[in-house]
């Protein structure tokens, strides 16, 4: 659901580009982000959910050394699973960031312009 989500995302900002003319960020990033998502998301979370489940099996009142072979396994899993599956929403948010800026500057740079034109009108 999370992986369906963050595609559905990309199409938003895909289509948003497309509506300025390719204007707001490079499609070529957008491409890429939803490619590295395909390849490598549902493998990510599924390493974050098997090491989930290890430490679920795990009798943690038992647990007493930090070099338990299973605890280290898992936790590591989660961690390097969490750290990639990370990876995905910073792309995004410097994606969302590049193209919420540069909308923003294309629209005050109308507004000016409009501004700018009204004033002209108004003097003339």
């Amino acid at each position: 659901m999370i992986k369906k989500n963050l595609l559905s995302l990309i199409k938003v900002y895909i289509n948003l580009n497309q509506t300025f003319n390719g204007c707001l960020i490079d499609n070529s990033e957008l491409i890429d982000i939803e490619n590295d998502i395909n390849a490598s998301f549902a493998k990510e979370y599924n390493v974050l959910l098997k090491g989930i489940s290890g430490m679920e099996k795990i009798n943690l009142s038992t647990l007493n050394s930090p070099n338990n072979e299973e605890y280290v396994k898992n936790m590591v899993a989660i961690y390097t699973s969490l750290n990639r599956l990370e990876n995905h929403f910073i792309d995004l948010r410097e994606a969302h960031t590049k193209i919420s800026k540069t909308f923003r500057s294309i629209v005050k740079d109308n507004i000016e312009d409009t501004e700018l034109l009204e004033s002209e009108n108004e003097e003339s």
